[in-house]
């Protein structure tokens, strides 16, 4: 790939948090310190030419992704969330803020939840405000958390769920209507990952292996919307089937609808069954060995330049 252009995993995550992470001694809890933690991804990316990963950051491991941006500049970026319950009031909005000039973060991670799986985490599902903003993030109410994203010159990375893949895109193009200038990631793409409890079956997939966008997708072209794409976890155990079809004909149809210029690779590599060198390259090196309709500039794109684009890297 050509030098001028980054590689950029736009999806990955650390999470070896050490005490000098922790606000408080007393809120030290060992259930953190999972997965692999930035030395771990550095010799990764390092072994793969990967120039940048993009950290997905929960509210929790703020203070130690902060750190990690600062131990290693220029090669981590990160996105990160806070608590949706404080949103759209001023509290939650001065702590958007902080996430950017504060903590240096390179936009916003949204994920507020479906409520039966806040439910089933211990929480009231009624704390996070009226309408729901899972299902109705467009209505007025919210109106204030993307004016303020937007004046951040920075992106909301929103996840993209089987629960939310048939309305998200509506939603999305109405906020963006009255937001003309904010830029949106969807995590996991319109592929999002297979459906429980087996994952056997897609959301845009058929019996017969067609591809069916959801409303509102190919309207998304024209908006600054991006799309990411997670392809080669099939090769974990867990996941039994390719989310993207057995020929990878979502890909193609996601390569056909939005273009090289508005997808981006990620790996979701985090505390997976094989965080191993092997498991990694399979990943990285997907789209170029199986979509060969690709240029070398369409795979530039892919593999760096849309996410430097769309993250300001």
């Amino acid at each position: 790939m050509s030098s001028s252009i980054k590689v950029v995993d736009s999806h990955s995550h650390i999470s070896q948090v050490e005490i000098q992470d922790i606000e408080n001694l007393s809120d030290y809890n060992k259930g953190l310190k999972y997965g692999m933690g930035d030395k771990d991804n550095l010799y990764l990316m390092d072994e793969l030419g990967i120039d940048i990963q993009v950290l997905h950051c929960s509210g929790h491991l703020g203070k130690y992704h902060k750190r990690v941006l600062k131990e290693n500049p220029g090669r981590f970026a990160a996105i990160g969330k806070i608590d949706h319950r404080l949103l759209p009031h001023e509290e939650g909005l001065e702590k958007l803020k902080a996430q950017i000039d504060d903590f240096g973060f390179h936009g916003i991670y949204y994920d507020p939840w479906h409520p039966d799986v806040r439910k089933s985490q211990g929480f009231d599902p009624a704390e996070w405000g009226s309408p729901d903003p899972f299902f109705h993030f467009d209505d007025k109410r919210y109106d204030p958390q993307w004016k303020l994203i937007e004046e951040l010159n920075v992106p909301v990375a929103m996840t993209v769920y089987a629960d939310n893949l048939e309305f998200i895109c509506t939603k999305v193009l109405n906020v963006t209507d009255k937001f003309p200038n904010l830029v949106v990631v969807l995590m996991h793409g319109l592929a999002p990952p297979l459906t429980p409890p087996n994952f056997t079956s897609s959301p845009i997939l058929d019996s017969q292996g067609n591809v069916t966008l959801p409303e509102g997708a190919a309207e998304l072209v024209i908006r600054n919307v991006y799309h990411e794409i997670l392809p080669g976890l099939d090769g974990l155990r867990f996941h039994k089937l390719n989310r993207y079809g057995e020929n990878d004909q979502v890909i193609k149809v996601f390569f056909d609808t939005f273009g090289p210029d508005k997808i981006m690779w990620g790996s979701e590599f985090t505390a997976v069954e094989l965080p191993t060198l092997k498991q990694y390259k399979y990943q990285f090196d997907y789209i170029k060995d199986r979509c060969d309709y690709m240029t070398e500039s369409d795979l530039e794109m892919i593999m760096g330049g849309t996410a430097c684009k769309a993250y300001n890297l």
